[in-house]
């Protein structure tokens, strides 16, 4: 997408608003490719500017927060963690720290895929 593409979409749009007074009320946010319920995951902008440099004739639009953090993508194949707690082996989820069943392809409370066999 370029620029211009950009700028008639985001026209469009506002030329169609009929249930908001001001566009300046409208919240501009990023989806973001992670489990989410109920609303889908997304991001609010931090800045939007122009490139310079390599990025030059680039317009760049920087999110609020990392939209990928490196090596912590619910996609990313984790192992799970095993602890000997009072005799009893329990396994625990590498991303939020949930007890698991070690026979669990993914974590039942964040959605983390699971590396098994362990």
């Amino acid at each position: 997408m370029n620029l211009q593409e950009l700028y008639d979409i985001a026209k469009g749009e506002i030329d169609n608003l009929h249930d908001y007074e001001d566009p300046r009320d409208i919240v501009v946010l990023i989806n973001i490719a992670e489990r989410s319920i109920p609303a889908t995951a997304a991001s609010g902008i931090k800045s939007i500017c122009m490139g310079f440099d390599w990025e030059a004739g680039q317009l760049r639009i920087e999110p609020d927060y990392r939209l990928v953090k490196l090596g912590n993508n619910l996609r990313d194949e984790k192992p799970i963690k095993c602890q000997q707690i009072e005799g009893k082996r329990s396994h625990w989820c590498p991303r939020c720290e949930q007890k698991i069943s070690c026979d669990d392809h993914y974590c039942r409370h964040c959605g983390q895929k699971l590396r098994r066999g362990l």
